[in-house]
C-alpha cells in the first residue's frame, strides 16, 4: 500500500512542477476523481458479485459501466493537458477495497451502499467546486456534464441505502 501512495505522491509533485498555481488545483481535482472512478469501478465489480439483490447489483453494473466511461473521458482530457494520473488506488483505497472484498450478502449490500452513498455525497462537492472555480474551460465544462449523472447515482444509491436498512 505504501507503494500506491508514495506514486501518488510522485505524480503530485510531478503535477506541481508542471503547473502554475492555478493549474494546480485543476490537477489535484484530476487525479482525486480519477482514484474516486478507479474506485467506485472496482467496488462496482464486487457489488455484482457479491451483493444478493438485483437492484444492488444493477447499482454495482451501473456503477462500473458509467465511472470506466468517466475514468476514460478524464484520461483523455488529462493526456491533452499532461496532467498525470495515478494508476492504482492510494492505501485507502486499497484499505476499501479490501475490506469490502471480505463482506458478502445483506452485509456486504449494506456496506456498499452506505459507502457509494458517502463517496457520491462527497465527490458533488468536489464538481460543484470544480465546475465553478476550474481554471481550464474543458474540465469546467466536463464538470458540469458530470454534476446529473453523479446526482443520478446518489439517488439510486440512496434508494438501495434505505432497501438494505429496512433488511437489517
Amino acid at each position: 500500500m505504501e507503494i500506491a501512495d508514495s506514486s501518488n505522491e510522485v505524480l503530485a509533485d510531478r503535477n506541481d512542477a508542471k503547473f502554475e498555481n492555478n493549474m494546480e488545483d485543476d490537477a489535484t481535482f484530476m487525479s482525486k476523481v480519477a482514484e474516486n472512478n478507479m474506485l467506485e469501478i472496482q467496488l462496482g465489480q464486487l457489488a455484482q458479485k457479491n451483493a444478493v439483490s438485483k437492484e444492488v447489483k444493477n447499482l454495482g453494473s451501473m456503477m462500473e459501466k458509467e465511472h470506466t466511461k468517466a475514468l476514460a473521458d478524464l484520461k483523455a482530457m488529462a493526456e491533452k493537458k499532461q496532467v498525470s494520473l495515478p494508476t492504482m488506488l492510494s492505501g485507502e483505497g486499497q484499505e476499501c477495497e479490501t475490506k469490502m472484498m471480505t463482506k458478502t450478502g445483506t452485509e456486504f449490500e449494506k456496506e456498499y451502499c452506505d459507502k457509494i452513498v458517502e463517496s457520491h455525497e462527497e465527490i458533488i462537492g468536489k464538481f460543484e467546486k470544480a465546475a465553478k472555480d476550474a481554471t481550464d474551460s474543458d474540465l469546467k465544462a466536463w464538470a458540469n456534464t458530470m454534476l446529473p449523472v453523479l446526482r443520478k447515482h446518489l439517488d439510486q444509491a440512496i434508494t438501495c441505502q434505505k432497501m438494505t436498512d429496512k433488511k437489517s
